[in-house]
């Protein structure tokens, strides 16, 4: 009997598609066809682990051209204006996407899309195909019992009270109502195909079965009672192959000396980095500790010699590293806050825009660390902020304790449970041997 056949839809950064990646390979190898919907720019890690590719997005290089703006300008202004991510970056392809996905979703028998992949759902829905949404992070499922803390809803109450639950929902409807002007592309291509236009500040609105693929660790909202929703766990990918050079680098430097700390951007945050890269190598001098900078590919760090103390790499897969870090300075994107997690290693998270908030907030309500603004660390701010979180034998019981209850986590297992019980298959016994042995 064939497998059923899945097709994966995202937008964003590496930290976005590596969850994906992970569910999508387990489903191949469990015999499933698997096709991945996202940016150009991940095509080669996508035919990498054989599942197949659809381009619906364009590279850094293309959104580049349309817009004007180099990586840098786009990223400062994605983070100082919302409007401009929703109109400029989520808006502009979702006709494109219409179009390359419609042939593909034809032949497949479910569609999971996250949060902003708008093209997806609807594609789904115009060929009556089952539609799984996905929320990579608790913010992503903003809901008045537990608001998210982000930049564009300040006001929203920690709800004590039905009626600051009553408030959240207004301060809700609001921010959905103001940003109907931003999403107007999107809405359209909802309504002129006899669509409802559920598209809102968190991306896709409609009332659909939803994957939560991040640790009950963090909150957010429950599974419904219905059992249409699940909150898995994280889903790691954590089989990348560091290069013979990189791997001869790091084993050098973790052997000469103790624990470092790890200062990372992610893979978007990173081309607005070299200021912070900077200051938190000035910081950890300070401290008297050693420090490994994930610089990214186009950093001026690469070619500068910081002396025997600092190692400057432009990429490290964080499963490679975080497990060997003394402490781990990082934006607060959702992949990395869920390998530092992973890893039982302290924290200082340093957002600048959008989900970043929320997930800092998270982490440091957990005890496993501290934030402290993107925009407000400097030197001595983040000497003090890590001479705190090393110096706290609570924080690293904290941090250890995290790192047991997240190990016993069965993300995948959960993940692709969900999705085979949605088209009536059972997972294969196989495949939970491999899941298994994976976490």
């Amino acid at each position: 009997m064939p497998r059923s056949s899945y097709l994966f839809a995202t937008h964003g950064s590496l930290g976005d598609l590596n969850p994906f990646l992970a569910l999508g390979s387990f489903l191949r190898q469990g015999g499933s066809r698997v096709v991945i919907a996202t940016h150009e720019t991940y095509r080669a890690r996508v035919e990498a682990l054989d599942l197949e590719f659809v381009s619906i997005f364009p590279d850094a290089g293309g959104y580049e051209a349309e817009l004007g703006m180099d990586a840098a300008a786009i990223v400062h202004r994605v983070s100082d204006d919302f409007d401009f991510f929703l109109r400029d970056i989520v808006g502009r392809h979702v006709e494109a996407s219409i179009e390359r996905l419609l042939p593909v979703v034809r032949t497949v028998d479910m569609v999971i899309a996250s949060s902003y992949a708008h093209g997806a759902h609807i594609a789904a829905q115009m060929e009556g195909k089952r539609f799984v949404g996905v929320a990579l992070q608790p913010a992503a499922m903003v809901a008045a019992g537990e608001p998210a803390v982000i930049a564009r809803m300040p006001m929203m109450q920690t709800p004590s009270r039905r009626l600051d639950r009553l408030f959240n929902r207004a301060i809700l409807a609001i921010a959905n109502w103001r940003m109907r002007g931003a999403l107007a592309t999107v809405r359209q291509a909802y309504t002129i195909r006899g669509l409802k236009p559920e598209a809102g500040i968190n991306g896709i609105t409609a009332d659909v079965p939803t994957l939560a693929l991040f640790s009950p660790l963090l909150g957010g909202t429950p599974a419904q009672a219905d059992g249409r929703s699940r909150m898995t766990g994280f889903l790691y990918l954590d089989d990348e192959v560091v290069s013979g050079e990189v791997e001869r680098r790091v084993s050098t430097f973790l052997a000469a000396g103790p624990a470092p700390i790890v200062v990372t951007l992610g893979s978007f945050n990173v081309t607005v980095g070299e200021r912070f890269f900077r200051m938190a190598i000035r910081a950890t001098r300070r401290l008297g500790h050693r420090c490994i900078v994930i610089a990214g590919e186009a950093s001026p760090l690469l070619g500068e010699d910081f002396g025997r103390q600092v190692l400057v790499l432009p990429y490290l897969p964080y499963a490679r590293i975080f497990p060997h870090a003394a402490a781990i300075v990082h934006h607060g994107g959702i992949g990395t806050c869920a390998q530092a997690l992973k890893a039982g290693r302290p924290q200082v998270v340093c957002p600048l825009f959008a989900d970043q908030h929320d997930n800092a907030h998270r982490i440091t309500r957990l005890g496993a660390g501290e934030t402290l603004e993107f925009r407000r660390a400097r030197p001595r701010r983040t000497q003090a902020a890590l001479k705190r979180i090393l110096e706290s034998p609570e924080i690293d019981e904290r941090c250890r304790s995290l790192a047991e209850t997240i190990g016993r986590e069965e993300g995948l297992l959960a993940a692709a449970a969900f999705l085979r019980n949605s088209v009536d298959e059972a997972l294969p016994a196989e495949a939970v041997v491999y899941a298994r042995a994976q976490a």
